[in-house]
């Protein structure tokens, strides 16, 4: 736990075994992914089939789901 303290900021005390990244401490991301890089390299981890993306959100906030709402509310450019 103090790994996940000194990569988080997160005071040690308020974490334990139960602690979930992204809902209890915000953790997501690149942030996430630094924090995982960081555990297989102290602890030794074989994370050759692990994938980020299934496990850990994207950087940022994803647009995809308001542009596909925004154009679907739009009219259509005039010749189309």
């Amino acid at each position: 736990m103090e790994l996940v303290s000194r990569q988080t900021g997160v005071h040690l005390e308020k974490l334990n075994a139960e602690t979930r990244l992204l809902q209890d401490i915000g953790c997501d991301g690149d942030d996430a992914a630094i924090l995982m890089m960081e555990f297989v390299r102290s602890f030794h981890v074989d994370a050759q089939n692990f994938e980020l993306g299934k496990h850990l959100g994207s950087e940022g906030w994803d647009m995809r789901p308001w542009v596909l709402w925004r154009d679907a509310l739009s009219p259509a450019p005039n010749g189309l």
